[in-house]
């Protein structure tokens, strides 16, 4: 049984639905969720870019959440599973 004190939260989720993401949060928290935080989620990961601004904080977050899968080889990819195949099951990937 999971504590209920405990939240499980994956960058995944946040980065392809990030206002549906902070409005479980804020509800986890039992705390109102200011309109201002929509605001701020659609600047910031929203962006027309996947790239955009080396330095910046706004990018398309949907379209670089798994980004990894294309920068990696297969045998890196699959060392990765390998290696992490528990961990990865606990955290409620396939």
């Amino acid at each position: 049984m999971r504590d209920k004190r405990v939240k499980t939260f994956r960058f995944e989720d946040y980065a392809t639905n990030p206002i549906k993401s902070a409005e479980e949060i804020y509800e986890f928290l039992g705390a109102g969720k200011p309109d201002i935080v929509n605001q701020w989620i659609s600047q910031n990961t929203y962006g027309d870019s996947v790239s955009a601004d080396t330095y910046g904080t706004s990018r398309n977050s949907s379209a670089i959440v798994h980004k990894w899968k294309t920068n990696l080889s297969t045998n890196e990819i699959h060392l990765i599973n390998t290696l992490c195949a528990e961990t990865l099951e606990l955290l409620g990937y396939s």
